[in-house]
């Protein structure tokens, strides 16, 4: 007995959604799946429409079944296989029941019209096992949505978009299906990517033999240029195209599965030219550094750029970039010294195009700059000076330069010689008992080295405990006026002192606490300590300047030291010393670029010098009759240290604006300096 006529026969008997209890119907209630069900009630249909046939011939009436509603109370059961089960409920006390509503209706012929397979076309009913080379499992994969035979496989792929839908819901690569529906298919594309305009093969099948007319290859929608053509394997140019798509092939009129490519691109950027110093000064040596990156998804290969600098080029050859790597050749560098003025640079990554840059435009940067004049000043001095090491010279120099280089916790007042705070913001004195007196300092923010690194407290306590240990001409005065050295916290350091004052000086000599860095005449310190009473630290032990911990201690520190003033040291010898200002001086930068400081140890000739207008400032032994002459000639201010020994003069050019000397020549706002005149 065929399946049809029994799912008839059960439909006509009550099975499908019957409640009745009778055993023989219970035994009768197997388990079905949808496709049987169907059958049963197409096959019930069938019938009952060749019943209404006979009765409208008989009746001269047009009678036909037009709509059929059918709600069936089920369970359902998934099968290791992915198979869908269904049995009827007939046990009204059977509980976790579903409702599976059915509604057919009527389809016109039209409407089957090219989505049905046509009726007198042969019906391929081979098992799916007779196709080639397929699996258990894609077997099982292609039952579980109804697909049985090569028949069905057939009625179900019919459309491009159908076999897309089939191996979504199987997980089966399309090129397989079409391989079994004997459609041309691509299964790899080598290389998978490339730039565009290259030679890429693409391997498949069931593409013929011969050459199709109008057979075509695309990607991104632009036809590739087909160069050879077999069975199983085209190979093609690819357009000019760039970036990610898709690949396919349209072969006899059936378009192929797709496949990803890339056309690979090189995209040179130069996104600025960097300049250090980033404020540029007249005969300075330049450091200019393009900003080159290859923004695409292709290494370039070697390649040249170009640095044209007021319209005279020079080429230099580049090597590879890779995709999204920044440029670290050396060619991207250039050193120059350029003179005052406005200057424009241009730089440009492969100049001649030999790339296949998709754009081209931005592989140019260009910038002008502005280079200041030079601010020079020239002080020259007779004395001579082993070291700039602060902590192993106690004086400040020739010029003054350790206090143009280094800074200390304090210095002295330009003015009335009193000391007031430098690197530190401010100070307090704290008497804790008889003999104990504890001195607090606090540091300004942002106070740096040259080498950039950060001054902190940890820095000021490595100077002080330095000075306790080495052969200085400090050291004495430190042992007998500091006991300890302790870090409070990131900005304060206290000194304990070694004994407290027996008294208290006047008001106009004590050490007390300071609130600004700007001195106050009511708490100074003065250099001499008054006739009544002993100050509790030597005031110029507080004006030692703070060297680095990290770079203090190498052979070269006396020569090329690390300091934290206004201005840092490029030459020192025998003949004289070499400033150029620290951009980043917590004060602000310098005025002033460069401060050369010659020693000429012959006083007729720096005399000589002075006269002829040859420096713009100089230290020189002490003459009344000189004294006079210079102050007569007006283009000098002139100030005598008689106090010093030996006694000197002090001389320099009206021009120069906000250096005050004094008689201690601290330097202390040297970084004020400037020039009136433009050519000094």
């Amino acid at each position: 007995m065929g399946l049809m006529e029994l799912a008839s026969r059960e439909v006509r008997r009550g099975n499908f959604g019957s409640m009745s209890n009778d055993e023989s119907v219970t035994e009768d209630n197997q388990e079905w799946q949808l496709a049987e069900l169907v059958d049963a009630i197409a096959s019930e249909i069938d019938y009952a429409e060749d019943t209404l046939s006979l009765k409208s011939y008989a009746r001269g009436k047009s009678l036909a079944i037009k709509q059929l509603n059918l709600d069936l109370e089920v369970t359902v059961r998934r099968g290791q296989d992915g198979e869908i089960w269904f049995r009827t409920v007939v046990d009204p006390k059977e509980n976790g029941a579903t409702v599976l509503k059915l509604d057919f209706t009527q389809v016109l012929q039209s409407q089957l019209h090219g989505v049905r397979k046509a009726l007198d076309r042969p019906v391929d009913n081979r098992p799916l096992a007779t196709l080639p080379d397929i699996t258990d499992t894609e077997i099982k994969q292609l039952n579980a949505i109804a697909i049985y035979s090569v028949d069905d496989l057939e009625r179900y792929t019919q459309t491009p978009a159908m076999i897309a839908v089939v191996s979504r819901k199987t997980d089966i690569p399309e090129a397989r299906i079409r391989m079994w529906r004997q459609l041309p298919f691509l299964t790899e594309v080598k290389p998978a990517k490339s730039p565009p305009g290259s030679s890429v093969v693409i391997e498949g099948g069931n593409f013929g033999s011969v050459p199709s007319p109008d057979a075509l290859v695309l990607f991104q929608g632009q036809p590739a240029q087909i160069i050879s053509w077999s069975e199983f394997r085209l190979s093609v140019i690819m357009p000019q195209v760039r970036g990610v798509g898709v690949l396919f092939a349209v072969i006899d009129g059936q378009t192929t599965n797709t496949l990803p490519w890339e056309a690979t691109t090189i995209d040179l950027l130069v996104r600025d030219i960097i300049l250090n110093p980033p404020l540029p000064v007249a005969g300075d040596l330049i450091t200019l550094e393009a900003d080159l990156i290859n923004q695409g998804s292709s290494p370039t290969g070697s390649f040249q750029v170009e640095w044209t600098i007021n319209n005279l080029s020079d080429l230099s050859p580049h090597g590879t970039l890779q995709p999204n790597q920044r440029s670290q050749d050396s060619s991207i560098r250039n050193q120059l010294r350029f003179k005052a003025g406005f200057h424009i640079i241009r730089f440009t990554a492969d100049p001649q195009q030999q790339l296949p840059d998709i754009n081209p435009s931005n592989s140019t940067f260009t910038k002008k700059i502005w280079v200041k004049s030079r601010q020079e000043l020239t002080i020259a001095d007779f004395r001579p000076i082993k070291t700039l090491d602060p902590l192993l010279n106690p004086t400040l120099g020739p010029a003054d330069v350790l206090s143009l280089v280094f800074r200390g916790l304090c210095r002295f007042n330009s003015l009335r010689g009193l000391l007031v705070p430098d690197l530190a913001v401010k100070w307090k004195l704290e008497t804790v008992d008889k003999i104990t007196t504890i001195l607090y300092f606090q540091l300004h923010d942002n106070l740096r080295f040259h080498d950039g690194t950060p001054l902190t407290v940890a820095d000021v306590e490595f100077t002080y405990q330095v000075l306790r240990k080495i052969d200085s001409p400090w050291r004495k005065l430190v042992l007998t006026s500091i006991r300890d050295i302790k870090v409070v916290d990131q900005k304060t350091i206290a000194f304990t002192l070694q004994s407290a004052p027996q008294s208290l000086p006047s008001q106009s000599h004590r050490l007390r606490e300071m609130d600004s860095i700007e001195p106050r005449d009511s708490h100074p310190l003065a250099i001499d300590p008054p006739p009544v009473a002993k100050p509790p630290i030597h005031p110029q032990l507080l004006t030692v300047g703070i060297v680095p911990r990290h770079g203090y201690g190498t052979e070269r520190f006396g020569i090329k030291p690390i300091g934290s003033g206004p201005f840092q040291v490029e030459t020192f010898g025998s003949s004289g010393i070499e400033l150029s200002a620290f951009p980043d001086y917590w004060q602000g930068t310098p005025r002033f670029d460069q401060i050369v400081i010659p020693v000429i140890c012959d006083h007729n000739q720096l005399l000589d010098m002075v006269l002829g207008h040859k420096v713009t400032a100089a230290v020189i032994p002490y003459s009344k009759d000189l004294a006079k002459t210079l102050r007569e000639n007006k283009e000098w201010t002139v100030v005598p240290l008689k106090q010093s020994q030996p006694q000197l003069l002090q001389v320099q050019l009206t021009r120069i604006q906000e250096r005050m000397p004094n008689p201690f020549n601290t330097n202390w706002n040297a970084h004020l300096w400037y020039s009136t005149s433009p050519s000094s």
